[in-house]
């Protein structure tokens, strides 16, 4: 007769073992042509964040570079106002993304040995590709992404989770391809994920989403900062 101890190591690797079959086993969602029902719903929420006076989102980012194999995240909050944008990271990778009625200002600030070195800052005209492909994000303001992409398939993971698959308008954008999350019951978007033309893969996850709410006119404002190195696209 087995002893106590024995018959427990042996209960643990037999569960173990069927616990990790039933991982392997587990159905992954495949990817599938929309619906007419699901585009509707995409194309609504999509609209939705035009028609709103104002929205606010927390907001955590995510770059994974293929080049140098690194990857790097910040967290910090985003606003939206008819057509313009205010986008605020912090830490470790400060930055900040200002889309005013015009032009789209990008700024990077230095980081470590080279804190006390110029801000390097970038303007283009909103109204121009290149513009418009320096700032994914900047899209929702910009007539919606759905302006600049077409839907080419679509996995459901959850009741509350879809993933569109988006195909860009080369004419208008420079990605190479990119996903909306949405919640389905919510009519959010609770993630975007975009890749550019070097395959490095851009994610935001949005939470604490609020519309209407009431915001400073000065967070749309952008003056450049004396000493800054500005570069014009």
């Amino acid at each position: 007769m087995l002893s106590s101890r024995l018959l427990y190591i042996c209960c643990t690797i037999f569960f173990g073992v069927q616990s990790f079959a039933a991982e392997v086993k587990a159905p992954v969602p495949s990817v599938v042509q929309p619906s007419e029902e699901d585009l509707k719903m995409v194309r609504g929420i999509d609209s939705a964040y035009q028609k709103a006076k104002t929205v606010s989102m927390n907001i955590k980012k995510s770059i994974k570079s293929q080049l140098i194999d690194s990857h790097a995240s910040s967290s910090g909050k985003v606003l939206f106002s008819k057509g313009r944008m205010r986008m605020e990271l912090n830490d470790p990778d400060k930055s900040l993304v200002v889309i005013d009625k015009k032009h789209i200002w990008v700024v990077n600030y230095p980081s470590g040995e080279f804190k006390n070195s110029a801000l390097q800052v970038l303007k283009a005209e909103i109204s121009s590709k290149k513009g418009r492909s320096q700032n994914f994000l900047g899209l929702l303001t910009q007539g919606g992404v759905l302006k600049y992409f077409n839907v080419s398939g679509l996995m459901k993971l959850s009741d509350e989770e879809k993933i569109f698959f988006l195909q860009p308008n080369d004419a208008t954008v420079e990605f190479k391809r990119a996903q909306m999350v949405l919640n389905p019951k919510t009519k959010r978007i609770t993630g975007l994920r975009y890749w550019d033309e070097l395959d490095n893969e851009t994610v935001f996850e949005f939470s604490n989403i609020k519309f209407d709410v009431k915001l400073d006119e000065k967070n749309f404002n952008f003056e450049l900062p004396e000493g800054a190195d500005l570069t014009e696209f």
